[in-house]
């Protein structure tokens, strides 16, 4: 399926737009002054979990994102093995708090490919701390 934003903006969002996504296209979108302050795992401004093939092109995202946990990105927040996620033309300039497995457009690549293809990501991260399990040692 195809999700087209025809160019329009979704401003102040506080949630995820989409949770889980099983593929398709999303394209010609801004988020803009994103602020979500969530607990659970995963969150992404647009997509929360992706599970299977999704690419998405010209979207953009600003704003601030807040997780007392982990897999925190500007754009999608994790992918499962076995998924694809192909970004194009895409950026996001986003403040990420979280406690680990952050980053500008994608949180975490639990498995499965990655594409970047002419997208950027500006970002701010305020991480939680972060400790050596070996050592126990405070970083």
């Amino acid at each position: 399926s195809v999700y087209d934003g025809n160019g329009y903006s979704v401003n102040n969002l506080e949630t995820p737009l989409f949770s889980r996504v099983n593929g398709g296209v999303i394209k010609r979108l801004a988020l803009e002054n994103v602020n979500i302050n969530v607990s659970q795992r995963r969150v992404g401004a647009l997509v929360e979990w992706l599970t299977d093939k999704i690419e998405i092109e010209s979207v953009n995202v600003d704003g601030e994102i807040t997780n007392n946990d982990g897999d925190v990105g500007g754009l999608i927040g994790s992918s499962v093995v076995d998924s694809e996620a192909i970004i194009i033309n895409s950026s996001s300039n986003v403040h990420i708090n979280a406690m680990e497995s952050a980053g500008g457009l994608m949180g975490r690549v639990g498995g499965g490919d990655l594409t970047i293809e002419n997208s950027y990501s500006k970002i701010n991260l305020t991480a939680g701390d972060i400790q050596d399990k070996n050592s126990k040692t405070k970083l």
